[in-house]
């Protein structure tokens, strides 16, 4: 299943008036995305495409929201962002879209809207009543509106305190997927944030609710980001970063800024995609150096995808192993493993291809290059 986020433009431009929809504004057509999002459901045969409406935020004066929808000093108001809300889903619904996925906040600090958890809840409930209210006096089921999950609170770093306010007033129930933003950045720089993301996802799995990261950012580190070291380093916490999702629980991710120019980084991104859908974590994989993702360690991931088994090795140290040994846990090694390896030595970047061995009933080998990304395809395994 792939996922396509989709902007709300929320504001004055595009949303006038409560009942109005301007879907041809330079830059925010409601128009170009609809004719989008149905290109990416015809290429993604037979995959399912889940579509995720998003607010979008506003990139000039920081007026996210239409002047409309907002109380004085008080960021949006419940029912009436809940009507634009309305408004924006009715559209789409006319245009042949129905998203399944829908975030009435994106990054709090960063808008004007003030969604606390209570206003978030009563935002979910405007929004579920005036839909029930429209498919009631809606006899044509093609105009009738899909009801969306709801994801919160999409916030910039975990945020507990929202988790845990949504616990105090009881409302979990208009909560259907708990959104955070990654930032390895972050992760490098804050001692605390990678604590508080794990206990930001129990709190989510103590409540039996399915963790997105709506936003992984995959950032540059330092320096530019076409430099060589620059572009391992960036790769190295990125892989770094989506074992932190994968040993958490986390069942989507979306990406920002998704590289898609043909470079190293590039390359590693689009292999972890290709090797994670539809795919599950395996087992625990004892590496030598302790089961933490970290720079400057050995980190090992592995995944179940179809009949076969797929291990990341990311190397991020100055040693190598000629025959590094993959023993399968009682499952029988049927294949030599194929690997793809990136590697950062002397300065430069390449890549390399290969074929391991089979060295007993349960196990294989492949070589480990020092400073190197490498994922291994055992095949035929189940």
């Amino acid at each position: 299943m792939s996922v396509l986020r989709i902007p709300i433009y929320a504001t004055s431009d595009v949303h006038p008036r409560a009942g109005s929809v301007n879907d041809n504004v330079t830059g925010k057509s409601y128009r170009t995305v609809a004719q989008a999002v149905t290109n990416a459901k015809a290429a993604a045969t037979p995959r399912r495409v889940q579509v995720f409406s998003s607010l979008k935020l506003d990139d000039g004066g920081g007026q996210s929201f239409a002047g409309w929808t907002k109380s004085a000093n008080d960021g949006v108001d419940p029912e009436r962002y809940a009507t634009l809300l309305l408004d924006y889903l009715n559209w789409m619904t006319d245009h042949g879209i129905r998203p399944d996925v829908l975030g009435v906040d994106n990054e709090s600090r960063f808008n004007e809207g003030r969604i606390t958890p209570e206003k978030h809840a009563a935002i979910v409930r405007w929004l579920r009543e005036k839909i029930a209210t429209h498919n009631g006096n809606t006899p044509d089921p093609a105009k009738k509106i899909r009801v969306p999950r709801f994801i919160a609170p999409e916030s910039f770093q975990p945020q507990e305190w929202f988790l845990d306010r949504l616990a105090q007033n009881g409302a979990w129930g208009t909560v259907d997927i708990v959104g955070v933003h990654y930032y390895n950045t972050l992760r490098r720089n804050y001692a605390g944030y990678l604590a508080s993301w794990r206990r930001f996802a129990a709190k989510a799995r103590e409540q039996g609710k399915p963790l997105w990261d709506s936003e992984f950012h995959w950032d540059r580190l330092d320096g530019l980001a076409s430099s060589p070291g620059e572009q391992y380093r960036i790769s190295v916490s990125g892989m770094v970063g989506a074992a932190d999702h994968f040993d958490q629980g986390f069942t989507g991710i979306t990406w920002w800024a998704f590289a898609t120019d043909g470079s190293y980084l590039a390359q590693v991104q689009a292999e972890l995609v290709r090797s994670t859908a539809g795919a599950r974590p395996y087992a625990s994989v004892d590496d030598g150096d302790g089961p933490a993702a970290a720079s400057g360690t050995l980190t090992t991931r592995a995944f179940r995808q179809g009949n076969a088994i797929v291990v990341w090795i990311i190397n991020d140290t100055a040693g190598q192993d000629r025959s590094k040994w993959i023993q399968l846990a009682g499952a029988p090694a049927v294949s030599r493993p194929q690997f793809d390896r990136w590697q950062y030595v002397d300065g430069q970047l390449s890549r390399a291809q290969g074929t391991g061995s089979v060295v007993s009933a349960d196990a294989v080998a492949v070589p480990v290059s020092p400073h190197s990304i490498q994922v291994v395809r055992i095949s035929g395994v189940f």
